[in-house]
C-alpha cells in the first residue's frame, strides 16, 4: 500500500502524492487531525483510528 503525502492545501482543496516514502506529519497538521478526532468522539461517534483515514470538507 502506498503511503499519502499531504502536499499542499490551497482553498479547501487536498493535492496528494503517492509513493512508498514514509513520512511524519508537521506538527501543526498532526494536531489538527488529534483534535478533530477529540471532537468526533466527544459527539458520540464510535471510532477507531486504522490504516486508513479519509478526509472530507463539505
Amino acid at each position: 500500500m502506498n503511503d499519502v503525502i499531504i502536499h499542499d492545501i490551497v482553498d479547501r482543496t487536498i493535492e496528494v502524492q503517492f509513493n512508498n516514502e514514509k513520512i511524519s506529519l508537521p506538527l501543526n497538521i498532526q494536531e489538527q487531525i488529534d483534535n478533530y478526532w477529540l471532537k468526533l468522539l466527544k459527539n458520540g461517534k464510535t471510532l477507531r483510528r486504522g490504516d486508513v483515514f479519509t478526509i472530507s470538507v463539505r
